[in-house]
């Protein structure tokens, strides 16, 4: 029974390797540019602590790869002159050990550099224990939807988004925003807002789904994100979270 039980296993996990692989070919050809599939999203790192990240590429690139922070700005290289090949890397970083990003904050990201213009960027994750904070359960990173269907966008709330100290009544959840990672070159895109565009947005249920209109340029990386305000601040203080970067394809 257990040499049976045992063989199964072994065809089921063939079965789920050429399934993986076969899929794993198209999806690189229809990027345009390297894509951070690496699920990140609210997790929590350590300064000094090693990260996997993982990259698909539509072919061979040099990049960089920093790490940035939302509401402060800060900004860090983190690998120079990475070379990737066509299909799956796994880069290590590492979350810097002093400076900027030493502070808990759930406002941190990773990001890809091209020639110096800015690709695409990770899920919002945590750097030590800032109490506060949303993060992202969907879309993941590396998912992939079809233009037409419905997006379900799922998340939840680290004790409170309001900061430690803060006064809860000068902060609000303003909107979700779903738009590409990168806008492609010679395309435009109106970036749909939540609540709008027939979208409902009921915070506390922690969830929300849209159908994606027939219009979405497909073939491309996109992004939902959440903007909380604080209006106790001039300019207002912008908390901005991220999902994970998925690709839309076409019907």
């Amino acid at each position: 029974m257990s040499s049976m039980k045992t063989f199964f296993i072994a065809i089921l996990s063939i079965i789920c390797l050429h399934v993986i692989s076969s899929l794993a070919i198209p999806v690189s050809n229809e990027i345009k540019i390297p894509w951070i599939v690496a699920n990140v999203a609210g997790k929590k790192f350590s300064p000094g602590q090693q990260v996997n990240l993982q990259i698909i590429s539509p072919s061979e690139r040099i990049i960089n790869i920093n790490i940035r922070q939302r509401l402060t700005g800060f900004d860090q290289v983190l690998e120079t002159n990475v070379k990737l090949s066509a299909g799956h890397n796994e880069i290590k970083v590492t979350i810097p050990s002093s400076g900027n990003f030493v502070k808990p904050s759930p406002q941190n990201y990773f990001t890809i550099f091209e020639n110096g213009a800015r690709g695409d960027y990770s899920a919002t994750f945590e750097i030590g224990d800032p109490d506060y904070g949303i993060s992202f359960i969907q879309p993941v990173a590396g998912g992939v939807i079809k233009v037409g269907d419905t997006l379900e966008t799922k998340w939840k709330v680290e004790k409170s988004y309001v900061p430690p100290g803060a006064d809860p009544s000068t902060f609000r959840v303003q909107h979700f925003l779903f738009e590409p990672a990168v806008i492609p070159q010679g395309q435009s895109f109106s970036s749909k807002f939540f609540p709008n565009d027939g979208v409902a947005v009921n915070f506390e249920s922690g969830s929300l789904e849209y159908e994606l209109p027939l219009d979405t340029i497909p073939n491309v990386l996109y992004k939902m994100g959440c903007l909380v305000l604080n209006t106790a601040t001039t300019p207002w203080e912008r908390h901005i979270y991220s999902a994970g970067t998925f690709l839309v394809i076409p019907k």
